[in-house]
């Protein structure tokens, strides 16, 4: 009786695909480019969204509209439609984790995602978008 390796397996298998190169397809890893397109675009949509948001905030205030929110309002609900969306696909990549940690950013108001509360799990939570981010920033370029 043969004995199987982990080496032997690893030959067999090498064995085979060699074999069958022909026939057989080839499962490309995915990248940030492909794994994560759709999550990739939305976050593209919120930085668009967000500088309109943005811009209208700046507006109300040089302009002192008073009461009159709406077009802020309409601005900063099209944000949160794209954010819902970011929220709910599941990002596998750094690229994706960016976008989403820059979703969670803009739920909190801006750049700034320290919070003085005492809770251990807002502290991580921050911490953990402000480490994705960080990292994002110097592996990756951000999504144009």
């Amino acid at each position: 009786m043969t004995r199987i390796t982990r080496r032997s397996a690893i030959a067999a298998v090498t064995a085979l695909a060699a074999g069958s190169a022909a026939a057989a397809t080839v499962a490309v890893p995915a990248t940030a480019d492909t794994a994560d397109a759709e999550l990739l675009a939305l976050g593209r949509e919120l930085d668009r969204l967000w500088a309109i948001e943005r811009a209208e905030e700046a507006a109300y205030i040089a302009e002192h509209r008073g009461h009159d929110t709406a077009a802020l309002d309409a601005a900063t609900a099209a944000s949160a439609a794209i954010a819902h969306k970011i929220r709910d696909l599941p990002a596998t990549t750094l690229a994706g984790l960016r976008v989403k940690a820059e979703a969670f950013v803009w739920s909190q108001g801006g750049e700034h995602v320290e919070h003085d509360d005492d809770a251990t799990d807002t502290r991580l939570a921050a911490g953990i978008v402000r480490d994705i981010r960080a990292m994002a920033s110097s592996n990756t370029p951000r999504p144009a």
